[in-house]
């Protein structure tokens, strides 16, 4: 800044001096309206679950776990349904546990198995158009 020597060019910098203020307060209450907007706890919820969009072994496990659920839910009910006796509920539920679990620590083989599958009813649906 330059020396003052006059009133004129004090008077001028004391005017920029009040446009500085003025739009540091505007800035700092800009921040502050953001920082107020990011702590809502709307948008913190929106903010993790864009993190988990974005995290690609994040929604590796939740696909691999809901297909092991799904699966070892769906045998269950089918043994459930073959046998009202007592230790083929238990035998069911074992086997649930079972292949969720199997499919939980081996979802490269779930998925090769599933691939194969589905060329398999592709090829029979294909078989069936012709």
């Amino acid at each position: 800044m330059q020396p003052i020597n006059s009133e004129s060019s004090l008077q001028t910098a004391i005017l920029r001096l009040e446009e500085k203020r003025r739009e540091e307060a505007k800035q700092l209450t800009e921040h502050l309206l953001l920082a107020l907007e990011s702590v809502k706890p709307i948008n913190m919820i929106k903010s993790a679950l864009k993190e988990v969009a974005a995290s690609q072994e994040l929604q590796s496990r939740i696909v691999r776990t809901a297909l092991a659920l799904m699966t070892g839910y769906l045998f269950q009910k089918i043994f459930k349904r073959v046998s009202q006796n007592r230790y083929k509920r238990l035998l069911a539920a074992a086997l649930q546990f079972g292949i969720t679990t199997a499919i939980v620590k081996n979802p490269e083989v779930v998925k090769v198995i599933g691939n194969r599958i589905l060329k398999l009813i592709r090829s029979k649906a294909y078989a069936y158009q012709d």
